[in-house]
């Protein structure tokens, strides 16, 4: 019987100690990979941020390039109907958006609203309405809410050549209709 207590005696238990440094690595080491995955966490999340805030101010620049691409030409004025201020921009288009592409001509309004420095858009087919001159300007809770940049944003247009310059921060973008007056493009075969 004394070897059997012989050999109790020689095992050593976990002293309180040992075990409260023990438990101290543990949340020392749970701290930093919890401290390293919040960090991966958050560079992934304004990454998915920058992603979106991207391809926003992607599609709203091909749908501006298609509408300016696919804008009318009016032969009696012998214009590109496209018309331009400082915060509205007006083009009439065979590209709608908020209709589908067998409707045919749309008058697509552009605003952008000092208040929120948001670009605000509507659609309307009736564009032959005597209502829609170039002094109209429809009321912002009448128009979707299409894009908010990140960085300031402005346009300008050019009605010598019928183009249209967006500026977003410093970037810019300049978006030509596929429309050209027959004067304008006869002109140069007439000269060879």
């Amino acid at each position: 019987m004394n070897r059997i207590y012989s050999g109790v005696k020689n095992q050593q238990g976990v002293s309180l100690f040992e075990l409260l440094v023990a438990v101290l690595i543990l949340g020392m080491i749970s701290s930093m990979i919890y401290s390293v995955l919040n960090v991966g966490i958050s560079i992934t999340a304004r990454g998915e941020k920058k992603i979106l805030a991207m391809e926003r101010e992607q599609g709203f620049l091909e749908l501006l390039h298609r509408q300016v691409k696919g804008a009318m030409y009016d032969l009696k004025q012998r214009t590109i109907m496209i018309s331009g201020e400082e915060d509205l921009l007006r083009i009439l288009t065979k590209q709608p958006l908020l209709y589908n592409r067998n409707s045919g001509v749309v008058l697509a309004i552009y605003r952008i609203n000092p208040a929120d420095d948001g670009i605000y858009y509507t659609e309307k087919r009736d564009y032959y309405n005597l209502d829609y001159s170039e002094d109209y300007a429809p009321d912002f809770e009448e128009m979707l809410l299409l894009y908010q940049p990140d960085s300031p944003l402005s346009w300008q247009y050019d009605p010598e050549i019928g183009g249209v310059l967006v500026i977003i921060g410093e970037k810019e973008y300049e978006f030509y209709p596929r429309s050209l007056p027959l004067d304008k493009s006869l002109s140069g075969l007439s000269q060879e």
